[in-house]
Order: structure tokens, then C-alpha cells, then sequence
């Protein structure tokens, strides 16, 4: 409503419509997040047991998070990408890194690209997202009780719990100036 108060130039209007497409999108991904926690919760999600390629599905959710990088004016690029196939849940895997993307383009550095990997290591399967910023430390990814008692980062708890249906963990590490989120969860043999 306080676009609509006086009168504004075509580019005002612009930049208002880019700021409620952007909670809009959201938004929406917030509820989908929640719906897939309770869909999980009541036993409704099925067991991982899709054939996936993981480069594949790295370039999908680039491809797919590429319009939300212009809007925040960043940029996202494939950084690690090898040839690998995983039985998983194609469609948890792609929240997953879908929010781990969302996460950086809005946390990392601003001047920086996020970058976007899907390799084995060793015995595990690896999708991974870095961005430039300040250390976030190393481990584990814990979410920090907020001041009201609740637990931040309802994303980062979907991909956490996403990493645990795949037998995995979601692990956070800072090197070289970047920050880098990685769900990790055995690989399919071969």
C-alpha cells in the first residue's frame, strides 16, 4: 500500500513489483517446506529409490534458480560437476539444493558468484553450495536457538532432514574466503 500513497515513476513501480514477486516466491517456498515436513511427519513421503544423476539435477536447479539470482543481482555458476548416478528422492534432492542456493544468494557476498557442485567422494554422494562471507564455522550445520525461543533457518531444518532420509548429514565448512554447505549421503554402488 505505501507504493500506491504517491505518485511514482515506472521504475518505482518496477522495483516494487520485483520486491513482492520476491516474498511472494518465498512465501510460497516456506509453505511447500512446511508441507513436506508434515507430508514426512505422517510417514506420506515415499522411500528414496529414484535413479538420479547428479550433474543433471545440479544443472536443473541452476537452470531453475538463475531468474531469482538476476532479481537478487548475483550470480550462479556450476562449480564441480561430475558424472554420477545416486538412488535418492529426486524431488527431496531438488528442495535440498534448491535451498541451499536460496540460502547463499541471500547470505553470501554480494560481489561473489555462488557456486554449485554435485561429485562423489570416496563412498558419498555430494551436492554442495558455496558462497563468499564471513566464516560461519565448520561441522555440522547446528541452527542457533533465536531470542524468542525458536530455532532459525526452517530451510536449512528441511535440508538437514532431507540429509537424514538419505542416511546423510548436512555439513558446513569455510575455506579459501568461502563458505560452503554440502548434503552428503552414501553413494549407489559403482
Amino acid at each position: 500500500t505505501l507504493a500506491l500513497e504517491r505518485p511514482r515513476s515506472p521504475e518505482d513501480y518496477e522495483g516494487v513489483l520485483r520486491r513482492v514477486s520476491t516474498a511472494t516466491e518465498q512465501m510460497s517456498r516456506r509453505v511447500d517446506d512446511l508441507l513436506l515436513l508434515a507430508q514426512a511427519e505422517i510417514g506420506l513421503v515415499p522411500p528414496p529409490a529414484d535413479l538420479i544423476e547428479l550433474d543433471g539435477l545440479a544443472f536443473d536447479c541452476c537452470e531453475f534458480m538463475r531468474s531469482r539470482a538476476s532479481v537478487l543481482q548475483r550470480s550462479l555458476e556450476l562449480e564441480r560437476v561430475a558424472s554420477v548416478e545416486v538412488i535418492g528422492s529426486e524431488a527431496l534432492l531438488t528442495e535440498a539444493l534448491v535451498e541451499l542456493i536460496e540460502n547463499a544468494l541471500r547470505h553470501g557476498d554480494p560481489g561473489s558468484p555462488v557456486r554449485v557442485s554435485a561429485y562423489r567422494d570416496g563412498d558419498r554422494a555430494c551436492l554442495e553450495v558455496s558462497s563468499a562471507g564471513a566464516p560461519l564455522g565448520d561441522g555440522p550445520v547446528v541452527r542457533q536457538p533465536r531470542a524468542d525461543g525458536t530455532s532459525g533457518g526452517l530451510g536449512l531444518a528441511i535440508v538437514e532432514w532431507i540429509a537424514t532420509f538419505h542416511g546423510g548429514e548436512l555439513e558446513r565448512r569455510h575455506a579459501a574466503g568461502r563458505n560452503r554447505f554440502s548434503l552428503r549421503w552414501p553413494a549407489a554402488n559403482g
